[in-house]
């Protein structure tokens, strides 16, 4: 992907880019803990670090302005995990035949019978 669109790989201070982020950016914190006010969680309780994996994803809506705008100048993992979730759809479309994705139910329906 990075060589087939090498402007996905320039990074800036707005533009994280799409590659990955290094390790020491990799760090989830629990619910309850307050960010120290910082451009990274340098600052913050490592006591409170929980991980989940390669790609954390944001599982609520954000609702205040202020907050979403804070969350988004630390947001370095957005587009690497956006670029890493296309990436895999993409390749697992190939594995399933497409006769199979007719016959599949939608996410709705399997939610609305369950």
């Amino acid at each position: 992907m990075l060589e087939r669109n090498p402007k996905m790989r320039k990074r800036s201070k707005q533009n994280p880019g799409y590659a990955h982020q290094g390790l020491d950016n990799d760090r989830l914190f629990k619910a309850s803990c307050g960010h120290v006010p910082g451009p990274d969680c340098r600052g913050c309780d490592t006591a409170d670090e929980i991980h989940y994996g390669i790609i954390a994803s944001g599982n609520m809506l954000v609702k205040d302005a202020a907050t979403r705008d804070r969350m988004l100048l630390t947001d370095r993992w957005q587009r690497y995990a956006s670029a890493t979730a296309a990436a895999y759809a993409k390749e697992l479309l190939e594995y399933v035949p497409a006769a199979e994705v007719q016959e599949t139910k939608r996410a709705l329906e399997v939610l609305q019978s369950g």
